[in-house]
């Protein structure tokens, strides 16, 4: 109970130096976490149809020194839960990676956009490993 305690206690003190109420109980741990925080920071955006193209986008914001990677996939519904990726694009360094897709004359079909953080090295994570997936919402469209 006493080492339940204190490290509530001591997640108290940094939680208060967060959010500004006074000087950080322990600096290099306040700085620590907020980097671990930082370096994970990434998002996928709306996918949308624009005349032909089937478009969207993901981000990543890099404020550490270990090297992320974000891939940014174009997919479309195959059936029975499966999507076919029709287009990718990657992203090394702090952003917005767009992604697009002709769709003229592929008749009426469903689409998304998956984004995925890859840690590129260092631990952790270790090298090449997915350590994050996002997906867009799914839009269905003719073209």
């Amino acid at each position: 109970m006493k080492k339940f305690l204190a490290a509530t206690l001591g997640s108290l003190a940094v939680t208060t130096a967060l959010v500004g109420t006074g000087a950080p109980a322990n600096a290099a741990e306040v700085g620590t976490q907020v980097a671990a925080a930082c370096a994970k920071i990434f998002d996928v955006g709306v996918t949308y149809q624009s005349g032909y193209a089937i478009n969207g986008e993901g981000s990543y914001t890099e404020c550490s020194t270990e090297q992320q990677l974000i891939k940014v996939h174009l997919q479309k519904y195959v059936g029975l839960g499966y999507w076919s990726t029709l287009r990718t694009m990657e992203r090394t360094d702090s952003g917005i990676q767009y992604v697009s897709y002709n769709c003229r004359d592929t008749g009426t079909q469903t689409y998304r956009v998956k984004v995925e953080l890859w840690g590129q090295g260092g631990y952790p994570p270790p090298p090449n490993t997915i350590v994050g997936t996002k997906y867009s919402n799914e839009i269905r469209v003719s073209c």
